[in-house]
């Protein structure tokens, strides 16, 4: 004989769909999650198929306070229930973070990373990343630091931090660029 599933009411989800309520859980968020199926369908296999957790109205607001951080959700219920129903919402993660950066390509291209960084919140390493994502690499032309008004101040006596701040690169840089300055002179 086989197995029924009690059921225990009625709800309609968050897109006006009634489903049959089997089971309710409770959360830690004020809300209970409720597991069933589509009302008025077959259950078992090769129809509607098992009970699965329903997209209430409280639901879809806890998902979505956590659309960008996926990993802080805490439910009753497994990773995969968890990714469906994000999916079933047009929840991506990635294409989600991808957007957040394309809306603040602006500042990422005017702004330096400091300041990037210290206006939207982010990482000096994930500000880089985004940068060259979606910039590429930063590249100067071939022999920049030949031209005379660079060369200049590449061997002046100013102070090597000075110099190699003023123009954007590191200290043993500036020291390599000097020697080779100096090389080609007395070439």
């Amino acid at each position: 004989m086989a197995r029924r599933a009690t059921i225990i009411d009625l709800i309609t989800d968050a897109f006006g769909d009634e489903w049959d309520v089997r089971e309710y859980r409770p959360t830690m968020h004020g809300f209970d999650l409720a597991f069933g199926w589509p009302a008025d369908q077959l259950r078992g296999p090769g129809q509607a198929g098992g009970p699965r957790a329903i997209l209430t109205e409280d639901l879809v607001l806890y998902l979505a306070a956590h659309r960008d951080r996926p990993k802080d959700i805490q439910l009753p219920v497994g990773r995969t229930a968890i990714k469906r129903l994000r999916r079933i919402l047009g929840h991506h993660w990635q294409i989600d973070r991808a957007a957040w950066w394309e809306a603040r390509v602006d500042d990422l291209s005017d702004l330096t990373i400091e300041d990037f960084c210290r206006r939207h919140g982010v990482s000096a390493g994930a500000a880089v990343n985004a940068r060259h994502a979606l910039f590429g690499p930063a590249l100067r032309p071939p022999g920049w630091w030949k031209s005379p008004d660079i060369a200049a101040i590449i061997i002046s006596d100013r102070p090597r931090a000075q110099v190699a701040e003023e123009l954007g690169i590191s200290v043993g840089s500036l020291g390599r660029l000097r020697w080779q300055l100096k090389e080609l002179k007395n070439a």
